[in-house]
């Protein structure tokens, strides 16, 4: 492809699956260094700190949390090597549903938003929801579907906040078609081939729902 194309230094953005990271959170009020060093000391193992990078981002300000996203030093120098090998240039990571987040706001300039919900319609009913308000990550959380209930895999972020949309989104699977009252707008998308799960939703008609990727 980059063969093909004829515009300079080719710059690509890499997205990794979230199934080979390492995500945690932490208490850290305003990002402090000493607090996260601490939980890091605390959890990591060291043959397991060696070999991963780690990258940490806060959730909105009244909380105190941190996301931590650990990637494997090789995934990175790997990558940094092919791009050598293609004479291009990485322009940055990504990690799963965080980079959909990145094409909502790039595509469809969610950041002018001030409430905004990523919903990505995950294998085997696992879905991922990622809740932004005013440029400050709120909730990042995992649901099993069952039948038209919601069953909570793993939350990091604002309880309350998980409890709203589990109780939205039952509402939208059990015939409920109003617009989405959590967010000014939901974006959904699958990166997992689940085109007709993901169609059958969107033909709700839910009006402040939008697509992410082309069905």
């Amino acid at each position: 492809l980059f063969s093909n194309v004829q515009n300079g230094e080719p710059i690509c953005t890499i997205s990794i699956d979230r199934e080979n990271v390492l995500i945690s959170s932490c208490f850290a009020e305003e990002m402090n260094p000493t607090l996260i060093d601490w939980h890091m000391n605390q959890a990591r193992d060291e043959h397991l700190f060696e070999k991963t990078d780690y990258y940490h981002f806060p959730f909105n300000a009244s909380s105190g949390n941190v996301l931590n996203i650990g990637i494997p030093k090789l995934m990175r120098q790997s990558f940094q090597f092919s791009m050598r090998l293609l004479k291009s240039r990485m322009n940055n990571i990504g990690v799963g549903i965080f980079s959909a987040e990145e094409g909502a706001r790039q595509w469809f300039h969610a950041d002018s938003l001030q409430r905004y919900m990523i919903w990505k319609v995950g294998k085997k009913k696992m879905d991922e929801v990622l809740l932004v308000e005013n440029y400050e990550l709120k909730v990042y959380c995992s649901f099993h579907r069952v039948g038209k209930k919601w069953k909570l895999n793993w939350n990091y972020g604002d309880p309350s906040e998980t409890e709203s949309i589990v109780s939205e989104l039952e509402n939208k699977l059990g015939g409920d078609h109003s617009e989405f009252a959590i967010a000014d707008t939901v974006f959904l998308y699958t990166s997992d081939g689940n085109v007709n799960e993901v169609k059958q939703i969107h033909d709700y008609g839910i009006s402040n729902m939008q697509l992410l990727n082309p069905l």
